[in-house]
């Protein structure tokens, strides 16, 4: 692969990341909207409903929140959101360190599965797509997904 097609996958990686995170942002934003809207049940301090509503924003992120966000809307804070993103994946990409000996294995697996069904692919992996995930661990997409 040449290295005008690697500048390529890198630019079109990029895009990607800050569409997939202004997403997830406007999500959060109206996650959020919605913890301030909600009344407070009775006996409940604003403190305390805090609290609950920045567990429950780490739930649904599935990663810990800074123990500095008192508030939900300390969350969307401009100089949280480069650690946020990178913490809780929220630019849709993962960057786990990589085995390449089990991505390998993984690959060999798919490739021998296309054989037995007879399926014709030009190749696999596509070259495109091995150039990607020499950027990346994997692609989680926009949104939130719970297990």
């Amino acid at each position: 692969m040449d290295e005008e097609r690697r500048a390529r996958i890198g630019n079109a990686l990029q895009q990607y990341c800050v569409t997939v995170s202004h997403h997830n942002f406007n999500l959060l934003s109206t996650l959020v909207q919605m913890m301030e809207d909600e009344s407070l049940p009775p006996n409940v301090s604003e403190k305390v409903a805090s609290q609950l509503h920045v567990r429950e924003l780490a739930r649904y992120l599935q990663c810990a929140i800074p123990e500095f966000v008192k508030s939900p809307r300390n969350i969307l804070d401009e100089s949280l959101r480069a650690h946020l993103i990178s913490l809780c994946s929220l630019d849709g990409v993962s960057s786990r360190l990589v085995n390449n000996e089990l991505r390998k294995e993984y690959f060999d697996g798919v490739k021998a599965r296309i054989a037995e069904e007879k399926v014709e692919v030009a190749e696999f992996p596509p070259k495109d797509l091995e150039q990607l995930f020499t950027l990346v661990s994997g692609v989680t997409g926009p949104g939130r997904y719970h297990f």
